[in-house]
């Protein structure tokens, strides 16, 4: 019998594998280039990191928005911290009743209130200050200034019209609006619109007299446009005070702070 061979026999590669390498080493010793990935141009790497960075762009964008608009509404105590307001008949009643009720004398409570007043101002300021620049940017900026003591009156705006002139007695004011009355909603879904609102009730106030008057004067303007046989307009506030435990019957409504506008007078 022939023996046999003690020489190991190779293992023998796939053809596709072969000429893989073989045209590999082919190309390596002839000095050709790999071929660039199609993602590997000049401007493909730029835009790949922008794109990895606009999730972060934007979580940062919403975690400024939130955290400004959570540190500006912390109430601004700055208004009430003006200790001659305190005097008022309405803030002293206010603060004797919670003297009364904590158990302490009013001066004790008046400099307690204003010593915590100061330090909850400080700390909103230095909280608000480094988002100061993107609320003011993006008119967000809202102080929630406080009032230093409630009041017992009430306003209502209401609006009139007359169809003869100012001084004939031929004919009488005709009510128009009046706010929270149905039976008197002309113009009710401009006049109650929370932007209007918030103007008008602002209008009471004295250092905006003169926004009252140009106010008046644009309402004037659609209750000609409404009634072309109208010639003047009016705008009043009802004063209406409030039932309280030391006044139960309180005396009744009364009209005033009117504006006048002729028909002319917007012309």
């Amino acid at each position: 019998m022939a023996k046999r061979s003690s020489r190991k026999r190779r293992p023998k590669r796939p053809k596709a594998r072969r000429r893989e390498a073989t045209n590999t080493s082919k190309g390596t010793a002839k000095g050709t280039p790999k071929a660039a990935s199609p993602s590997a141009g000049p401007a493909a790497g730029p835009r790949a990191g922008w794109r990895r960075a606009w999730p972060h762009l934007v979580t940062a964008f919403a975690l400024l928005h939130v955290v400004g608009n959570c540190a500006s509404a912390i109430p601004n105590v700055a208004r009430g911290l003006d200790r001659s307001a305190w005097q008022d008949p309405r803030a002293r009643r206010e603060l004797q009743a919670w003297a009364d009720r904590l158990g302490v004398e009013r001066p004790v409570l008046e400099d307690g209130v204003y010593e915590a007043g100061v330090t909850l101002q400080r700390t909103r300021t230095a909280v608000v200050a480094p988002f100061e620049p993107y609320l003011e940017l993006a008119g967000l900026h809202q102080s929630w200034l406080m009032f230093a003591a409630g009041t017992e009156q009430s306003d209502r705006f209401g609006v009139r019209m007359r169809r003869c002139p100012l001084l004939s007695t031929r004919c009488d004011w005709e009510t128009l609006y009046v706010h929270a009355d149905p039976a008197h909603a002309w113009r009710a879904n401009v006049l109650g619109h929370p932007r209007v609102r918030s103007a008008i009730f602002r209008w009471g106030w004295p250092s905006y007299r003169p926004r009252y008057t140009r106010g008046c004067r644009a309402i004037a303007g659609l209750v000609f446009e409404d009634f072309p046989d109208a010639t003047a307009a009016q705008c009043r506030f009802e004063r209406t005070t409030l039932p309280s435990p030391a006044r139960p019957s309180p005396p009744p409504p009364r009209w005033g702070r009117e504006r006048i506008v002729p028909r002319e007078a917007v012309r």
